[in-house]
């Protein structure tokens, strides 16, 4: 019998306002993951959300079933061994915490840029959209982002390169839990 790689089964929550790189983030560990052999799941907001509420409004309410159903998912492929990235805003602490409540192990990773960097680097125009009353709850704008009360990581995504903030994610896998 084969031994278990021992970062098969955690969850990864990538979370921080938008545009803070979370996406890209989760593409750089993915690919480390398959290079080490992991089945992984990647559920990425951007993605997820057009699948999961087509014409999004970005309401509490829509926020509340959305993220519960990410997590949802991400609880059961954990549980079947399954390494999962998840990159959501999340912008209230109870959807990470629920999940890191239901998996016996949860990295939750924080990502921070300044104001002004989201804004130059928001490709979906999400700030403007809010800026214009278009989106009434963006986290960061229209509603408050809850940062983690004790993340296991908290990254700048302004003065790093995502390979950087890859390889600082991977040290502190490896620290606590090796796969040598």
């Amino acid at each position: 019998m084969s031994r278990l790689h021992p970062w098969q089964g955690l969850v990864f929550w990538l979370t921080g306002p938008p545009a803070t790189g979370k996406s890209t983030l989760a593409q750089g560990l993915l690919e480390c993951f398959h290079q080490q052999g992991l089945v992984t799941l990647w559920l990425d907001s951007d993605d997820l959300r057009t699948a999961f509420t087509p014409h999004p409004t970005y309401s509490s309410e829509e926020r509340d079933v959305f993220y519960g159903s990410i997590g949802h998912v991400a609880i059961r492929a954990a549980e079947g061994g399954v390494t999962v990235v998840i990159s959501a805003t999340a912008s209230k602490r109870k959807f990470r915490d629920d999940v890191r409540e239901s998996v016996e192990r949860f990295v939750e990773v924080e990502l921070e840029a300044s104001p002004e960097t989201l804004r130059q680097r928001d490709i979906k125009g999400l700030y403007q959209k809010a800026d214009a009353g278009e989106i009434a709850e963006l986290p960061g704008v229209g509603t408050r982002y809850e940062s983690a009360v004790a993340p296991e990581l908290v990254l700048n995504s302004q003065r790093n390169q995502p390979d950087v903030l890859v390889n600082e994610v991977l040290a502190w896998l490896e620290e606590r839990w090796s796969i040598a």
